[in-house]
């Protein structure tokens, strides 16, 4: 029922309530102190009456507590729905009943009880530790009632095993064992309250994938070398390039009409799904380029090609890049 201010015994008397600052409203459970300033003695005993509510004619009300006295502190004993609209008000009544109400506070939002940080993109995210952190946001709960608990599960997306669950009163968490590289992973947060058993469980927007240790942070064809080719020492020129993430590579030699002159990925021996990592590297300790990423300037009929530029022409993963090979003959 709306309440109506009727005129005070003291002409001077007004209520102020010192609420939440932050927007948004960063408690679950919000405290707010409530001052009445101006009373007189023929106001006593004060009753202040607290609402808190969904709408600002306050027709949905969330909370509604009363105490005694001309200044209260007044911390909700309920957990306010997540990510809700809020206002508030104080209503302070004197012994004759005549009431005053304070200015209405909001529109307020307060946060989601569960807001997952990392690793959380709606595109997919990788992550380059074997043992990564899990982060997220959840409003304070305030004493009396008991801090959340929160519940970890990472889950193995290609079968949804859960490789892990773990429960813990914190916002962070790095996993005790390492998961695996080159394999997709999601993971859910269930939030708790231990006061008054509401719950919400919230799952990452996408998967995560682990990179190995040596994986590249980046897609990328290199310039090829030497160039131009070939050389008194190098019949051959070495093409190398970095996956970021498992792709589909296609990499190719053209004229500059654009016309295939060979096709280096795929071919027999070398399919065209390769996975994260660094390619046209030499085997560790020895000098030169990985034999199965040169070109030796010929094309797919194994004729040498006429001297000029070809165009190596390289894709994986929405990457493409084009470099530029001179191909030079003797005379």
């Amino acid at each position: 029922m709306a309440l109506v201010a009727t005129a005070p015994l003291s002409a001077q008397r007004t209520v102020v309530v010192a609420g939440p600052g932050a927007e948004p409203v960063n408690q679950a459970n919000p405290t707010f102190v409530v001052t009445v300033n101006g009373a007189v003695a023929a106001d006593l005993p004060m009753t202040v009456r607290m609402q808190v509510a969904a709408t600002s004619d306050f027709s949905a009300l969330l909370a509604d507590t009363s105490v005694s006295g001309t200044t209260a502190t007044i911390t909700l004993q309920r957990l306010l729905p997540s990510g809700t609209t809020l206002y508030w008000r104080a209503i302070a009544r004197g012994a004759r009943g005549d009431s005053t109400l304070s200015a209405i506070t909001g529109p307020r939002t307060l946060l989601p009880w569960v807001t997952l940080l990392a690793p959380n993109n709606p595109n997919g995210t990788t992550v380059e530790s074997r043992v990564p952190t899990f982060v997220w946001r959840s409003p304070r709960i305030n004493a009396p009632l008991r801090a959340w608990e929160f519940e970890v599960r990472i889950i193995r997306s290609v079968d949804a095993f859960p490789v892990l669950t773990a429960t813990l009163g914190d916002t962070v968490f790095t996993p005790p064992i390492e998961l695996e590289a080159n394999t997709s992973y999601r993971w859910t947060l269930t939030a708790r309250s231990r006061s008054t058993l509401d719950s919400v469980r919230v799952a990452s927007a996408a998967s995560f994938v682990v990179l190995p240790p040596d994986a590249p942070r980046a897609t990328i064809l290199y310039q090829n070398f030497p160039n131009p080719f070939p050389t008194a020492t190098n019949p051959s020129t070495c093409i190398w390039f970095d996956l970021r993430t498992d792709a589909q590579v296609r990499l190719d030699v053209r004229d500059l009409r654009g016309n295939l002159v060979r096709q280096l990925i795929p071919r027999v021996g070398l399919a065209g799904n390769l996975s994260a990592g660094r390619y046209g590297r030499p085997p560790a300790g020895a000098g030169g380029c990985d034999p199965s990423f040169l070109w030796d300037a010929r094309g797919d009929d194994g004729r040498d090609v006429p001297a000029g530029v070809y165009l190596i022409h390289f894709r994986a993963a929405g990457y493409e890049s084009i470099r530029r090979a001179v191909v030079v003959r003797d005379r």
